[in-house]
């Protein structure tokens, strides 16, 4: 069996649920392609879900060392998230924006951890722009939203942000 066969047959498992049998399979397929930034990922996602996070991470650090992707820095800030790391997580997305800085709802991931930080500056700095990109998003209006109604924005900030004073006249 050649390594793309054996990648969708372990990709088929983890759909499945059988991530100890599609971790099996991916080890196989790492056998054959040790550079393969799609098994590393692969691997780390059967860890996630097996709840084996320390080895979970070392497949999606392995993963971007191949070649950087977003979703394995999403995966990794989830790891870190689950794990009550929350400062190691906004520095992995704070990557992962290096990557893709107009994703929306990686900015919008960002602003909700500054707001849980405790940053509430930040986190209507980010919350806004990612408002900027996708302006309809329900759960980044309800963060900007509890920012404004706790007072504890800067309202300066609201008046040189277009997209925030359109979704306010909206909402």
């Amino acid at each position: 069996m050649n390594v793309n066969n054996m990648k969708q047959v372990g990709r088929s498992l983890y759909l499945l649920g059988k991530h100890k049998t599609a971790l099996d399979v991916f080890e196989e397929a790492e056998q054959l392609n040790a550079e393969d930034r799609e098994i590393w990922h692969n691997k780390g996602m059967c860890y996630l879900y097996l709840k084996q996070y320390d080895k979970s991470l070392e497949c999606f650090e392995l993963a971007n060392s191949i070649q950087r992707n977003e979703l394995t820095y999403t995966q990794m800030g989830r790891v870190f998230r689950l794990t009550g790391k929350d400062d190691e997580a906004l520095n992995v997305y704070m990557e992962a924006l290096e990557l893709c800085p107009e994703n929306p709802e990686l900015l919008t991931t960002v602003g909700l951890l500054f707001l849980k930080l405790g940053n509430n500056t930040k986190a209507f700095e980010f919350l806004g722009n990612s408002l900027t990109y996708d302006p309809k998003s329900a759960k980044t209006i309800l963060a900007a939203g509890s920012i404004i109604q706790d007072n504890q924005v800067n309202w300066l900030y609201i008046f040189n942000c277009p997209i925030l004073i359109y979704v306010l006249i909206i909402v």
